[in-house]
C-alpha cells in the first residue's frame, strides 16, 4: 500500500501495516500503537517526522526506513529495526533499541536511554554444501555430479556458482 499527500500532513494513528510506503510532502506523526511490518518507508519532504511507532519484530524480515528532510524525533518504548537518516537533528527520546542505523546532517540526540545496534540488513552466506561427495568413473559430458547448497541465514537470496582454475579459494 501506498499513502502520498502532494500538500500535505499524515497522521499514522495506531496503524497497524505490512510493506508499507508513506510519501508526505509535510510532516508525518504516529503514536506508540503503530506497527510496521515487512518492508516499510517513511519519508517527507519537509517538516519532521515524529515516529512513535515501532517495527512488528527486531527481525529482519521487518524493515523500516525513516527519511526526512526536517528533523527525527524517535520516541519508540518498543525495539525497532530500521534506519533513520535526517536532513536535520535526530533526536531519540525512547528506551528502546534501535537495530540499524541513524544519520543526519546536523545532529545526533540521545534523550531517553535509546540504544542502537548496527544490524547489517543481509549476512553473508555461512557455509556451502554438494549433495554428493564422490564422482562416478566414466560419465558422459554434462552429467549431473550433485547439486550446490548455500547456508545463509537470509532469506530469499539467489546465489550463482561458477568453478574456477586450480583449486580455488
Amino acid at each position: 500500500m501506498v499513502l502520498v499527500t502532494s500538500n500535505g500532513n499524515i497522521n499514522l494513528g495506531k496503524v497497524q501495516s505490512n510493506n508499507l510506503s508513506i510519501f508526505a510532502s509535510g510532516a508525518i506523526n504516529m503514536n506508540s500503537q503503530a506497527r510496521f511490518g515487512g518492508k516499510t518507508l517513511i519519508a517527507n519532504n519537509s517538516n519532521n517526522i515524529t515516529f512513535d511507532g515501532a517495527t512488528k519484530t527486531a527481525t529482519n524480515t521487518d524493515t523500516i526506513k525513516v527519511i526526512s528532510q526536517g528533523n527525527i524525533t524517535f520516541n519508540g518504548a518498543s525495539d525497532t529495526r530500521g534506519d533513520f537518516l535526517s536532513k536535520g537533528t535526530f533526536i531519540a527520546n525512547g528506551k528502546a533499541f534501535i537495530f540499524g542505523s541513524i544519520n543526519a546532517k546536523q545532529n545526533i540526540i540521545f534523550n531517553g536511554g535509546a540504544y542502537v545496534t548496527a544490524a547489517s540488513s543481509n549476512s553473508a552466506p555461512t557455509g556451502l554444501t554438494l549433495s554428493k561427495n564422490t564422482t562416478p568413473e566414466n560419465v558422459s559430458a554434462n552429467t549431473l555430479i550433485g547439486n550446490f547448497s548455500t547456508i545463509d541465514s537470509d532469506s530469499g537470496n539467489t546465489f550463482t556458482y561458477s568453478l574456477v582454475t586450480g583449486t580455488g579459494t
